[in-house]
């Protein structure tokens, strides 16, 4: 998932809720992300994400949520004048901040500014490239590609794949 991909966005709410459905007992769901090159600023929300990653994992998907949520802020043109400062300093406080606190921003600024966080983010495209992936979003269940559905997945579709697999276990 590329957290500043319309099609990443539209993606992720049926998926969530097939994931709710079976409950995380019997279905994990692991989001790698994978910045686009073609979506400004995308590299900077990945990274964001595997800063706040390491200061609470919980707080990755209400993250990724926010980021969804308010895409249009920061997906292309409303950042093409704006310095990379900027545009970081921008998501620290209206994205970061509501999900991890105002007290943890200091833990989260020197976390993005670690070299730790840039090469999260540079791996998690290296590892989308080197499985295939060539847009968002991408699925794998258990470690299989899903090439052959029609895309995007419904709620319905979700279930109807899963299903099998689950009852199984």
């Amino acid at each position: 998932f590329d957290p500043l991909c319309p099609d990443s966005r539209d993606a992720w709410p049926p998926l969530r809720r097939a994931a709710d459905h079976f409950g995380a007992r019997r279905v994990a769901v692991v989001v790698h992300l994978f910045p686009l090159p073609y979506h400004s600023s995308s590299f900077i929300a990945c990274r964001s994400i595997h800063t706040v990653h390491k200061l609470n994992a919980s707080a990755v998907y209400p993250l990724l949520e926010k980021f969804f949520k308010y895409q249009e802020s920061y997906y292309n043109t409303p950042t093409y004048t704006k310095t990379r400062a900027a545009v970081v300093a921008k998501i620290a406080n209206n994205l970061v901040a509501p999900v991890i606190g105002e007290a943890n921003l200091a833990a989260y600024r020197a976390g993005f500014n670690d070299s730790r966080s840039d090469q999260a983010a540079r791996i998690s495209f290296k590892f989308g490239c080197a499985r295939g992936v060539t847009g968002t979003p991408y699925y794998f269940v258990n470690g299989i590609p899903l090439g052959d559905l029609d895309f995007p997945l419904d709620y319905d579709k979700w279930v109807s794949t899963l299903d099998p697999l689950v009852g199984k276990m």
